[in-house]
């Protein structure tokens, strides 16, 4: 049984209950959420194959979950950071594990320096605003 298919049931089961809370401060219950992954896998899923590595950088958790659950649908290696880190440790964490796709909600967080350490790794670049 795949990780995914665990997390699907569990998000079946628990379909009423809450599971994230958005930027706006409403709820998003199991159910829903399970939809949203779901339809935001087949969308990301037409630009990055399974099997591929891919760091996941967004400003707010909901849509980090979101993209971590569907990429977990997808079966991809997933590097997740944030921007707490800094754009120093980014940096590096791209160099060091070289990842296929930087995958971001915007493209207004992606710095000079994650560019350039994007370039440098061989790491597309691709936000979410333009697949969805």
């Amino acid at each position: 049984m795949s990780l995914w298919s665990v997390l699907e049931c569990a998000m079946q089961v628990n379909g009423s209950g809450p599971a994230l809370t958005r930027q706006d401060g409403s709820i998003m219950q199991y159910a829903e959420l399970l939809e949203y992954v779901k339809l935001k896998a087949r969308k990301i899923g037409k630009f990055i194959p399974a099997g591929s590595k891919v760091a996941v950088m967004d400003e707010h958790p909901f849509y980090e979950a979101v993209h971590v659950l569907a990429f977990i649908m997808l079966q991809v290696t997933i590097i997740p950071m944030t921007l707490k880190y800094g754009e120093q440790r980014c940096a590096q964490i791209i160099r060091h594990t070289e990842p296929d796709f930087l995958y971001t909600s915007q493209t207004s967080i992606v710095t000079e320096i994650l560019i350039e350490a994007c370039k440098s790794a061989g790491t597309m670049i691709i936000a979410d605003q333009a697949v969805c």
